[in-house]
């Protein structure tokens, strides 16, 4: 019995010292809370970083790379050792067409606005920065 009513004060204390800021909050700040915390609009702005991350790497050329072979080692005889370095050249306009959209593809900011229009009861007349 005590530990219901010791548990029944401590809920009625700590709902006490809860100040009721929801009726203070305008729709300005309403929809800026919104727009900040829902995790959707996180999610899709995590999304079109990843998308443009990897539109930069598909960007980027080819690298170069290094090699070193050896032969003979440990037998007694003189070591053949050959450096090598090889450099891609791409033809065909294929860096362009890694960096064109799928067809069919939408950007990913109209993405992150129709699920702010979704999420929210008024028209988004104004774009969303993100």
């Amino acid at each position: 019995m005590t530990r219901c009513a010791l548990s029944f004060l401590v809920f009625a204390l700590l709902a006490g010292a809860m100040p009721a800021a929801a009726s203070d909050l305008t729709l300005a700040e309403a929809e800026s809370f919104l727009l900040r915390n829902n995790r959707e609009l996180q999610a899709a702005r995590r999304a079109v970083e990843s998308a443009e991350a990897q539109q930069m790497i598909a960007g980027a050329r080819p690298n170069a790379t290094f090699a070193i072979n050896s032969g003979l080692i440990g037998s007694g005889g003189k070591p053949d050792t050959v450096f090598r370095i090889d450099q891609p050249f791409e033809r065909g306009n294929k860096r362009d067409l890694r960096l064109m959209p799928p067809p069919g593809c939408s950007a990913p900011r109209a993405t992150i606005r129709s699920t702010c229009c979704a999420s929210s009861s008024h028209s988004c007349a104004a774009p969303i920065s993100i």
